[in-house]
Formats: structure tokens, C-alpha cells, sequence
């Protein structure tokens, strides 16, 4: 998945009439008790019924999962994500 370009996030908010007052990087924290490293390990049968773009998804996540899961503290994780303070132009 790609981030929303910073450009994007600012012309979408200016043309709708928002004054952004602060756009930056922060985290959020996740719980990631569900998570486990069975992510993405489906039957085989269950595979074969799915849709093939469905089960090559399946796949793309349990790939992003195996990377994340060595992140994970203590069933903490931190999510990049933009956070957007605007204002509401009076017009």
C-alpha cells in the first residue's frame, strides 16, 4: 500500500476551503494480539476455492506480516501514518 502524497493531502484540503495548520509523520499504537505467525497459512483446499487474485492477496499480506511481526514488542507495535491539523476557512 502507498502513502497519500503530501502534495495531494494539501490540494485536496485547499480546494475544499481547509487551511492546514500542521501535516507531519507521527505513530499511532497498535495492539497486535491477533497477530501470529500463522498469518496467511490457509488450507490448501480453502486456497484452491478462493479466487486466484484473492489467495495471490492472501499471499501479499502474509509476506507484509512476516516482515512486521519481528517489530512487535510486547504485543505493541508502532503504525507510521500523516496526521493533518486544519482549519475550516470562513468563506
Amino acid at each position: 500500500m502507498k502513502a497519500v502524497p503530501e502534495a495531494d493531502i494539501r490540494d485536496t484540503l485547499g480546494n475544499a476551503g481547509w487551511r492546514i495548520d500542521f501535516l507531519g509523520p507521527t505513530t499511532f499504537l497498535g495492539n497486535t494480539s491477533g497477530f501470529t505467525g500463522s498469518f496467511g497459512k490457509l488450507p490448501e483446499a480453502l486456497l484452491r476455492q478462493m479466487p486466484s487474485e484473492q489467495a495471490e492477496q492472501i499471499g501479499r499480506m502474509a509476506a507484509r506480516m512476516a516482515t512486521i511481526l519481528p517489530l512487535i514488542d510486547d504485543g505493541r507495535i508502532h503504525l507510521p501514518c500523516t496526521v493533518v491539523h486544519a482549519t475550516k476557512v470562513e468563506a
